[in-house]
């Protein structure tokens, strides 16, 4: 079994609400790595979001799978970009930005957090 087999049998056994509430976890700390200078460590939480985002989609409401397949799609293409925008200090800022704000929205979903 390889590593990402692993990653989705833990997480597939978690409450769905909780998987939300994962995902919405790890788009927080990419936010924090890429602002605070770490961002090679944002990497693999990129890589793992990415996932997270297609294996929970599935049991969630259209809007949820609206904001998951966003997400994906925002991900992958800042991955693939990683070299032209992690430099750019304006690029860093709001893509932390737009991934606190989806965190937000996951947590809210995920009954996580009550506003």
């Amino acid at each position: 079994m390889n590593d990402l087999d692993s990653i989705r049998q833990r997480l597939m056994r978690e409450e769905p609400k909780m998987r939300l509430g994962h995902l919405a976890s790890d788009l927080l700390r990419i936010a924090n790595f890429i602002e605070s200078g770490s961002a090679n460590q944002a990497k693999p939480i990129f890589r793992e979001s990415k996932w997270f985002a297609e294996w929970i989609c599935p049991e969630t409401d259209l809007e949820t799978q609206q904001l998951l397949s966003i997400a994906q799609s925002f991900l992958a293409l800042r991955e693939i970009q990683w070299g032209s925008w992690i430099q750019d200090k304006k690029k860093v800022h709001t893509t932390a930005s737009t991934m606190r704000n989806w965190s937000i929205q996951l947590l809210k979903r995920s009954g996580c957090l009550n506003h």
